[in-house]
């Protein structure tokens, strides 16, 4: 009779535990659901860029099923859980912000970036794109100045995925400035990759113009992040010092939520610049309307 019991008890705990987990997964499924149609936006009152909150979840990371464009750094694929939500500026650090940053701190600016001898932009004079010319150091002050730091790589790309499971999140040139769609126009760069021509590449995008672009002006993943792919490769926190996402001098190889590139963490360069991530419990503003 009490053996009896005993199995009762424990197939009940076993179905409760089993009901639990699906209760569980329903609420996480719902949550991210809920997160894609109302992603919460707030603003920080220094650097006034609007930040949106990243909710904690599991996610494959790696390379995306059915993606041939993997490197091997990217294999297998692993599954990660992050237990905390934490906010995420919901683009780059823009020029306007960093400039504001540094007159505060008495920082100097970096040099304005280049494209061989061509301007990108002269004087800091288009506060809207993206910082540039940042190393690992400069962007990690910017986000301590704020009271948060560099992403994690992933933390970069459990926000870039959004829920989604490919190695992007849209259409590459709804979503992303890469070197086909950066310049004075749209041009075809694959075969460029496949030649190894890259002083054929280097002098087209001289040529045409190509350039980094305004934050903002392409289409957001499902949770509202914009330029998580393309426009400048994002500094992350982690060792050995990594870029995320591509960027406008890039093909489109490079331009995938997957892709990790190692890097010096003094480098400066035209294509790279950074977002910062701030705790959960950080003072935020409500964001005006949009």
């Amino acid at each position: 009779m009490m053996n009896d019991r005993l199995r009762t008890i424990s197939h009940r705990a076993s179905t409760w535990n089993i009901i639990h987990r699906v209760i569980g997964r329903f609420l996480f499924a719902a949550c991210l659901l809920w997160t894609a149609g109302h992603p919460e936006t707030r603003v920080h009152p220094e650097d006034s860029l609007p930040y949106v909150f990243v909710p904690p979840g599991a996610f494959l990371a790696g390379c995306s099923p059915g993606d041939a464009d993997c490197y091997d750094a990217e294999k297998p694929p692993r599954r990660i859980t992050l237990s905390q939500g934490f906010w995420i500026g919901q683009s780059e650090v823009t020029v306007g912000a960093y400039a504001r940053f540094a007159r505060r701190t008495s920082r100097p600016m970096p040099p304005e970036p280049r494209l061989y001898e061509r301007p990108l932009n002269p004087g800091w004079s288009n506060v809207r794109q993206p910082m540039t010319m940042v190393n690992r150091e400069d962007a990690a002050a910017y986000c301590a100045w704020l009271g948060g730091r560099l992403p994690t790589a992933a933390e970069w790309e459990y926000a870039a995925r959004a829920g989604t499971s490919g190695s992007r999140y849209g259409n590459l040139d709804d979503i992303a400035w890469y070197a086909g769609n950066s310049g004075q126009e749209p041009v075809e760069v694959s075969g460029f990759a496949e030649r190894k021509d890259l002083k054929g590449f280097f002098v087209l995008l001289q040529r045409n113009g190509n350039r980094p672009h305004e934050v903002a002006g392409k289409q957001p993943n499902d949770w509202g992040l914009h330029d998580m792919l393309g426009n400048v490769w994002e500094w992350c926190g982690d060792h050995p010092p990594a870029l995320r996402g591509g960027s406008w001098f890039d093909l489109p190889r490079m331009l995938r939520v997957s892709t990790t590139l190692e890097s010096e963490p003094a480098e400066r360069s035209s294509n790279i610049g950074f977002r910062c991530v701030l705790p959960s419990g950080a003072s935020l503003q409500p964001a005006g309307p949009r």
